[in-house]
């Protein structure tokens, strides 16, 4: 059977600097995943709005009928 101690490096507490890095590289791939996400929205947001446009003749059509269908 294996002993253990407690000079084991893996019982010993870790460096405030470990810590630091950790949460930084954490803080790093939250903020990256934040970005991707943000670039994924704003390409399918404009997709959207390109297909919502409405053309000149479109919109100069609809203000005729629209206007003959009020004055009749």
């Amino acid at each position: 059977m294996a002993t253990i101690s407690l000079d084991d490096p893996r019982f010993k507490p870790r460096k405030v600097e470990e810590e630091d890095k950790e949460k930084e590289k954490l803080s790093n791939k939250l903020d990256l995943d934040k970005s991707l996400n943000q670039e994924k929205e704003s390409k399918l947001f404009k997709k959207i709005e390109d297909d919502n446009e409405v053309s000149g003749s479109t919109a100069f059509a609809a203000g005729v009928l629209s206007s003959a269908y009020k004055n009749t």
